[in-house]
């Protein structure tokens, strides 16, 4: 080593302290140029190493005044040169472990790790309500990034815990805790969170939620949304024509403890809504055969219910509203198809069963049409299998004063019918087409048929037809009578003086028989 003094001082001894006013210079190309330690050149406190060949850069340290700023700088021949600052082996390089301001980075930070490292370890045990990573000032961003994160790994491996962006909390927090948040005070049409995918994802999962020890909480909860007005809360927007199987939205549970209060879907609205509000809808600009809302229930569903409808306070309202069916031609407002060979006595494909006490005037089930041609309101159409069942079936057995079949407001008719039984089958079978039948012997005071017709003309029984009986008493007994007359109204039969001007044909046992009748006088 070669000590060349400007302005030499005696007074300047080696090996001991020294104070020296005037600039020093060493010249030396040894890995230990200029060493400072208790044991000198042996694991020193301070080594200059000036033995890398043709050396050209070096470190500058410049002073400052009273609570200024020291500088540490690279000083070099050529325009750039870095800076390595290394702890040995494994340990720690420390900055501001004493000092309690900020650590400053003024320009960009690489950090280079080794394989299973921590490149960048931040501990922050004592932070409370401070920030242990605070990136501000980024204002001025266009299309730069705050944090930018990229890799082009093709074996991270998530369920061994590979990611490359890991927030772990493992600490119980307060019922009002947020461990992480995204916000911002765009007032445009800013995204706050965006998660994309390559065109390359095809079996992958875009964001994964896991709570498997989940019970009571909630995994999404997208509350506080009381301003939206014409927005969306969840907008899944699919506008490709390349979905073949795929569901955009899947709620999978293989949950065998649902109770009564359970869902795996609950669209609640607790707000007073106007009258023509919508709360949930499934709308499709499908031009096809297309099945807009579909329930499918699983083999195993015996007892339970695919579709349940709960109205408890509607009024006035209705339960299920299919409106706007005006463009039906062929097609069907309502239709319930089933091929089930076990329906048993209990079993209905429609069932409406009113278990209240209603008034007077109530009508339970009611089918209107405003149609004024020849359309049909209500048709009963049985297959050509049924042979011994029954079409329409009315039962009302508790029914006393009441009427089972009321066929009122024809007031309108002219030459129409109020009922018509028509059949035209060429069997020639012994077929009822109307039956009244009064199956008990005690009901006395039973009459099978009435008709009252208040006209001053007209017929209450008419009956044409060619070659047939017109009506049939074969099965009354011997002292059954085939009429009864009121003497007042002048049905009392009297003996004739004068001769029969014509007469009635009939049957009896089988026989033709004649009733004459005369004049009015």
């Amino acid at each position: 080593m070669t000590l060349q003094e400007r302005d030499y001082d005696p007074a300047l001894t080696q090996g001991a302290a020294n104070s020296n006013t005037s600039p020093q210079t060493i010249t030396d190309a040894t890995s230990s140029a200029f060493a400072v330690g208790l044991n000198g050149a042996t694991n020193p406190a301070f080594v200059v190493d000036a033995s890398t060949a043709s050396q050209a850069a070096g470190i500058k340290v410049t002073g400052a005044t009273a609570a200024g700023t020291v500088d540490m700088s690279v000083i070099s021949s050529g325009s750039n040169a870095n800076l390595t600052i290394d702890a040995k082996g494994s340990g720690t390089i420390v900055i501001g472990s004493v000092s309690t301001g900020a650590v400053t980075l003024g320009s960009t930070l690489s950090l280079t790790a080794a394989a299973t490292g921590n490149e960048l370890d931040i501990v922050a045990a004592a932070i409370t309500t401070g920030k242990a990573i605070d990136i501000s000032d980024l204002d001025a961003l266009t299309g730069g990034f705050g944090i930018h994160l990229a890799s082009s790994s093709t074996a991270i491996a998530g369920a061994s815990g590979g990611s490359l962006f890991f927030s772990n909390h493992t600490g119980a927090t307060s019922t009002s805790g947020i461990l992480n948040e995204f916000r911002s005070a765009a007032n445009d049409e800013t995204v706050v969170l965006r998660v994309r995918a390559t065109a390359a994802l095809a079996a992958g999962v875009l964001l994964d939620l896991m709570a498997v020890a989940l019970t009571t909480g909630k995994m999404i909860d997208m509350s506080d949304l009381d301003a939206i007005t014409t927005g969306k809360a969840i907008h899944v927007d699919a506008t490709g024509v390349t979905q073949t199987d795929g569901i955009l939205v899947h709620i999978d549970s293989a949950s065998t403890a649902l109770t009564s209060t359970g869902r795996l879907l609950l669209v609640d609205h607790t707000g007073a809504a106007s009258v023509s509000s919508i709360v949930a809808e499934v709308a499709s600009a499908a031009a096809d055969e297309t099945v807009i809302f579909k329930v499918t229930a699983s083999a195993a569903l015996a007892l339970g219910a695919a579709v349940q409808v709960s109205g408890a306070s509607i009024t006035t309202g209705t339960g299920i509203l299919a409106s706007n069916l005006n463009a039906l031609t062929t097609g069907i407002g309502l239709h319930i198809a089933s091929s089930a060979t076990a329906i048993t006595g209990a079993g209905r494909l429609v069932y409406i069963n009113h278990t209240g006490a209603t008034g007077t005037s109530a009508i339970l089930n009611e089918f209107a049409s405003a149609a004024n041609d020849e359309s049909t309101v209500l048709r009963v159409t049985a297959s050509a299998a049924l042979a011994a069942g029954v079409l329409l079936d009315l039962s009302a057995t508790a029914v006393t004063t009441g009427t089972v079949l009321d066929m009122g407001g024809l007031d309108a008719l002219t030459t129409g019918t109020g009922l018509l039984i028509n059949s035209n089958s060429a069997d020639t079978g012994t077929r009822i087409l109307l039956s009244i039948v009064n199956d008990n012997t005690a009901a006395t005071g039973t009459t099978g048929l009435a008709i009252q017709n208040d006209a001053t003309a007209g017929a209450h029984i008419k009956l044409t037809g060619t070659g047939i009986l017109g009506i049939d008493f074969t099965a009354l007994g011997a002292t059954d009578f085939l009429w009864d007359c009121t003497a007042a109204s002048g049905c009392t039969a009297a003996p004739q003086t004068n001769a029969a001007i014509g007469f009635i044909t009939m049957k009896v046992a089988g026989t033709q028989q004649w009733i004459p009748y005369y004049n009015a006088t």
